[in-house]
């Protein structure tokens, strides 16, 4: 079903929270506020800060790095264009990043930028043409933490070393980022995506200057309750970018609308889903040239024995055709979902699988333990995984002795 924006505000279904007090809203640089929703900003294109051995916004840059705790996200980012691509890992609010050599038992993780709060998206994208990639990193700590203002930092290579660049900073009710994505502009470049919280439930998206000269510019349609996973791609074919939108939770239980289609004219797709959903992601499955949506439906976590993994590519031909992967209650969500050389990765909050179409469907392959984020980054024909420790395993077995 395709409604016209722009859309109505959703009623909440419960009256939780509703009568309870909100928290102070700071407000800064009023002036560079666009029209829309009131996400503030400060602090607009500051000067470059080097990063490495130090820590941009560390409490003590000079201290010893101490070992991650944990590798609660992963990331693999080309900084300086020459094909040996670096391994990046988030513990907290701490990015390490370094190569990892074949045959290495781990990467030598030299580089080092802290921020506020928690990392909470990030993404490795060539953003500017140039043949390197740029770290776009989102920190802070949600709801109920105003100490920690939401960050987005951009980290590039440049002369000597590699800068972070902030490119944005907002105080509020609800300093969460939700999704981070490359915005195509009709150069070949492209700017940022973002997904936020507006307030306590709703979240808006936007595109911010990969220069961080200017706040997001809110686009309407955008805005939607718990609306917080974001995808972003030509996903009918029709040669414009529509964005996808999952809803964690909707308002009623088997009312279409938890995943839909945003088109670039303000025309909305309603997609059928399961309940809920909680990853979407983008990647030509088939080898076509096309780009597929990628998403993971089902209950989550907190409604406990009916909570789903459920992997799915949706196609539209037409009209959209969603094709499960598998289904399985052993994990509570597919937390992360992409294509990697014709494969589906879906990380849930055990383990990452890779899965192969044949002429029999849908067969898993590669499994590796990974963090509860479900987090998974490709390096060539591995995959690399968070955890404990980051990992890393092939992302096809090897093949049979004959």
């Amino acid at each position: 079903m395709r409604l016209a924006l722009p859309l109505v505000a959703f009623v909440l279904a419960s009256g939780c929270g509703r009568d309870a007090p909100k928290p102070p809203h700071k407000e800064h640089s009023l002036a560079d506020i666009p029209a829309g929703p009131k996400i503030v900003v400060t602090g607009t294109n500051p000067t470059p800060a080097p990063v490495g051995t130090d820590a941009l916004d560390a409490d003590d840059p000079d201290a010893p790095a101490a070992d991650l705790a944990s590798a609660d996200r992963v990331l693999v980012a080309d900084l300086q264009g020459d094909g040996e691509p670096e391994v990046f890992v988030a513990s907290g609010n701490e990015v390490r990043w370094g190569e990892w050599p074949a045959g290495a038992a781990a990467p030598t993780l030299n580089g080092r930028h802290v921020g506020k709060g928690m990392l909470q998206r990030w993404m490795a994208h060539d953003l500017d043409g140039d043949g390197k990639d740029e770290v776009v990193m989102a920190f802070g700590m949600g709801r109920g933490f105003a100490h920690a203002a939401l960050r987005v930092d951009l980290l590039r290579s440049a002369e000597g070393g590699t800068i972070a660049l902030p490119l944005w900073k907002h105080e509020g009710p609800r300093t969460q980022v939700t999704a981070i994505q490359p915005w195509p502009k009709k150069d070949g470049t492209f700017d940022i995506y973002v997904a936020a919280f507006e307030d306590r439930f709703h979240v808006v998206g936007g595109v911010l200057p990969r220069d961080g000269t200017a706040p997001p510019a809110w686009v309407d349609g955008h805005r939607l309750r718990m609306g917080m996973y974001r995808a972003v791609g030509d996903f009918d074919g029709d040669g414009e970018v529509e964005t996808a939108i999952g809803r964690l939770y909707g308002d009623e239980k088997g009312a279409d609308g938890d995943l839909r289609v945003v088109h670039h004219d303000g025309t909305v797709d309603m997609v059928p889903v399961l309940r809920g959903v909680r990853a979407v992601g983008s990647g030509d499955v088939d080898g076509d040239g096309r780009v597929e949506l990628l998403f993971g439906d089902g209950w989550h976590k907190n409604y406990g024995k009916l909570a789903r993994y459920r992997p799915s590519v949706l196609r539209w031909s037409g009209g959209w055709e969603t094709e499960l992967i598998e289904e399985s209650a052993e994990q509570y969500a597919v937390e992360q979902i992409g294509v990697v050389g014709g494969a589906v990765v879906a990380g849930g909050n055990l383990r990452v699988t890779a899965y192969t179409k044949g002429e029999s469907g849908w067969t898993a392959g590669a499994r590796a333990n990974t963090a509860s984020t479900g987090t998974w980054a490709a390096a060539g024909t591995d995959l690399i995984v968070g955890g404990k420790a980051v990992g890393r395993a092939p992302l096809r077995p090897p093949a049979p002795a004959p």
